[in-house]
């Protein structure tokens, strides 16, 4: 059980009723999702009067009913529910919740690419809270049988900006080796500068690469790899050894 209800209502009236609302089954929903037992719950108090010896007094009582987000699904609960910050039910799941609700909010239409106000998704919560099963589940979810969209594995936070943010530099700069190889696998590239690519085979065993270019004047070099900071997760590039830049500028 949810240590704190997700909803709590002060009113003569039955659960039923109140589950009647849109707003109240997405927000059960957005709770549930971040359940790691993917449950909300609903607290009715009622106030009722009685008498101890004599004495009249308010007794308030609860009434407590936990709801899945299988069932609140069902109910009409939106899975593409969002935040002020457009956080959506999906992120909550990714970051806090388990597996089987990942796999039931994408079941049931949740949009697996969209961005909240930061630019992050649902994978890229899921990498950041180091949660290796949601990640896997989200690389491995059958798209394309539900008719939607593929997960965007290299969609970046800023992709208008020098410094990629993806779900596999999150991995590196959490130092997360085995979320940042399943990603890999299914496909993340590195990102240095702009839109050019380097494969991890041409970099230094733990670098993360995540910088911008200066040109070198005296030397004749261009799109040298430097030291850059990242906004909002301090990622930054390791050393590169001379062969791999004199490789590259020789090209």
């Amino acid at each position: 059980m949810p240590r704190h209800p997700a909803i709590t209502i002060e009113s003569p009236t039955n659960i039923e009723n109140v589950l009647n609302e849109q707003k109240i089954r997405d927000h059960l929903l957005f709770s549930a999702a971040g359940d790691i037992e993917g449950l909300a719950a609903v607290e009715l108090v009622t106030t009722r009067r009685e008498s101890f010896f004599g004495i009249s007094y308010n007794k308030k009582v609860k009434n407590t009913v936990l709801y899945g987000v299988d069932q609140l699904l069902e109910m009409g609960a939106n899975p593409n529910y969002e935040t002020r910050v457009k956080t959506t039910t999906l992120m909550q799941a990714a970051s806090d919740g388990n597996p089987q609700t990942v796999a039931s909010l994408l079941k049931n239409g949740a949009l697996i690419n969209t961005q909240d106000s930061f630019g992050s998704t649902a994978l890229m919560e899921a990498v950041q809270s180091n949660k290796i099963d949601n990640v896997q589940a989200i690389l491995e979810f059958d798209y394309a049988g539900y008719g939607m969209d593929q997960v965007d594995i290299n969609l970046c936070c800023n992709n208008d900006g020098p410094q990629h943010i993806c779900a596999l530099s999150i991995a590196r700069d959490n130092s997360n080796s085995e979320i940042a190889a399943l990603l890999q696998r299914h496909g993340a590239i590195e990102y240095t500068s702009g839109d050019v690519v380097i494969t991890e085979a041409e970099l230094v065993p733990t670098i993360v690469v995540n910088a911008h270019t200066q040109g070198d004047v005296s030397n004749n070099r261009s799109n040298i790899p430097l030291a850059s900071p990242v906004n909002s997760q301090s990622t930054r590039i390791a050393s590169v050894n001379q062969s791999f830049l004199d490789g590259r500028n020789s090209r």
